[in-house]
């Protein structure tokens, strides 16, 4: 039988209690809030909390469910709306976004904006599951909560009206399980000066300027399962900071008019893409590195093909070292293959076929290069280097 709250539990508790192997279902299944004293034992427990009962989690904060008509308080039979959970939802809560089906997009006026240690959560992978364990170290076992689709259509897509961005982030949140559609010369998401994200499973295309934007963020940073797929802009932006940031099985595809990826002024930290992460261009501009301190690794393949500029441009490195672990192939219309001024460039495979420009422009900085076969046309050098030590190995060159 489903109850408002089954044990509650206050900041004068002090006791020792054992429930184990049993089942909990409530709209607030155990309240934690306020206990500092005493030990609670639910090991084994399963947990069901029925959001239309309660949107107290229990552990300090709430749940908030928002669909593209709502306008009720936010509960699974009576959502909100985006605009009401950004004015209304406070620092910890968790808010579920939910495709009604035949409604169109959730749309947030000026951009969602997210507060800190917030949770923004959709249906795309089936129920969600909200793990509150160790949240409060009184209480012992497993505190996850299956959180159903209240429709079943899976995943829901949450828009912008106006302002620059359709998803602000904030500090310590976890963002996952939805797609994004941008109105207007506006971000997918963009983040400025924040400590820690976790997006997973955010598919954004065609974003009217960069797919995701990242300023100043610090602490870890991951990104996975996701897509940045056909951005106006940059596919991926990462201006200073000092972050540690990972890239996991995801897409970063094609950029209408700028790089596909642009990594600057960072002060630290570094930027890694795992090997099941693909990076592909074939539009105007490719990948670029300026002014970069902390490592930069791409452990899966990496192709660009541009029509003009050239295809990587990593320059003032200083003490960095960029790795490209799998291929890197560079096919260039107008413009160098390659450009790479200061740090450590290493190169484990590929090809570079430059057309209207260098090959490889490489100054003042030590690489390690291995390339199936350099090619460069219209008269241009095929490689050129400045004060560059360490190896350079073209295993059938083209000339």
């Amino acid at each position: 039988m489903s109850s408002p709250a089954l044990i509650l539990f206050d900041a004068n508790s002090n006791a020792t209690l054992n429930f184990q192997n049993g089942i909990i279902n409530a709209g607030i299944p155990v309240n934690t809030v306020g206990v500092i004293n005493g030990t609670y034992d639910f090991s084994g427990t399963t947990f069901i909390k029925d959001n239309n009962l309660s949107l107290q989690t229990g552990f300090g904060g709430n749940m908030y469910f928002v669909d593209a008509t709502g306008d009720g308080p936010g509960t699974p039979d009576n959502p909100t709306s985006a605009d009401f959970v950004e004015t209304n939802a406070a620092e910890g809560d968790i808010i579920f976004l939910v495709e009604e089906g035949g409604t169109g997009n959730i749309f947030a006026t000026e951009g969602l904006v997210l507060r800190n240690n917030q949770q923004l959560l959709g249906f795309a992978a089936g129920d969600a599951i909200v793990d509150f364990t160790g949240v409060n170290p009184q209480f012992q076992g497993r505190f996850a909560y299956t959180i159903s689709d209240p429709t079943g259509n899976g995943s829901a897509t949450l828009s912008n009206n106006g302002g620059t961005a359709a998803l602000f982030l904030a500090s310590n949140i976890q963002v996952r399980d939805f797609s994004i559609s941008t109105v207007g010369e506006s971000d997918g998401i963009f983040g400025e000066n924040f400590t820690n994200a976790n997006i997973q499973n955010i598919q954004i295309t065609d974003a009217g300027s960069h797919g995701i934007k990242l300023v100043g963020a610090t602490g870890n940073v991951l990104i996975s399962d996701s897509s940045f797929v056909n951005a106006f802009g940059e596919g991926l932006e990462i201006i200073g900071g000092d972050a540690e940031i990972r890239v996991e099985n995801s897409v970063i595809l094609n950029s209408q008019t700028n790089q596909l990826i642009d990594i600057a002024d960072t002060s630290g930290g570094s930027i890694r893409f795992d090997a099941a992460t693909t990076i592909s261009t074939s539009n105007v501009r490719g990948i670029r590195f300026t002014n970069i301190q902390g490592d930069l690794e791409f452990n899966g393949p990496v192709d660009i093909q541009v029509s003009s500029e050239a295809g990587v441009t990593a320059t003032g490195l200083g003490t960095s070292t960029v790795s490209f672990n799998d291929r890197l192939d560079i096919t260039t219309g107008s413009g160098s293959g390659l450009i790479v001024s200061g740090g450590i460039l290493n190169i484990a495979g590929g090809s570079i076929d430059a057309t209207g420009g260098t090959g490889i422009t490489a100054s003042n900085t030590t690489v390690d290069i291995i390339l199936d076969s350099l090619s460069a046309t219209d008269g241009t050098d095929g490689l050129n280097l400045t004060n560059v030590t360490g190896t350079v190995t073209i295993l059938d060159r083209t000339p």
